[in-house]
């Protein structure tokens, strides 16, 4: 049987090694898929607050993915995501008053966020991953 792949994308300002794609590259190998990480060029500067340059990502999106956004980020317009998610039938889970890193400023929110992130993830792997 073929082994699946899972695909990180860090985004801008997030590594691979920071608690949410850390723990979901765990919980990808322990479904026993693959795990590999898209690693960005320099992106150009002037991203932050020009939504044009951001919205290419969401023609990008697989429909078989899973989607998370906190409504606080800074980097994308919630409306907008919601939308592109929308249109595309892309799965969207949104995290009231959470960062682009999915973080609120209260550790045991933030730690309960992460925890509702992985069981979520984690369904959708289960669907998926063999």
């Amino acid at each position: 049987m073929k082994k699946q792949l899972a695909v990180l994308f860090p985004g801008i300002g997030y590594h691979a090694d920071r608690p949410l794609l850390y723990y979901s590259a765990k919980l990808a190998r322990a479904h026993g898929c693959e795990v590999t990480t898209v690693q960005y060029p320099a992106l150009p500067s002037g991203l932050r607050g020009n939504p044009e340059q951001i919205e290419a990502a969401l023609p990008d999106l697989d429909p078989a993915g899973i989607t998370f956004h906190g409504t606080a980020d800074p980097w994308a317009r919630t409306e907008l995501i919601t939308e592109g998610c929308r249109r595309l039938g892309v799965p969207l889970h949104l995290t009231e008053n959470a960062d682009h890193s999915m973080e609120t400023g209260d550790v045991l929110r933030d730690i309960t966020i992460l925890h509702t992130i992985l069981e979520q993830t984690d369904r959708w792997m289960r669907q998926r991953c063999i």
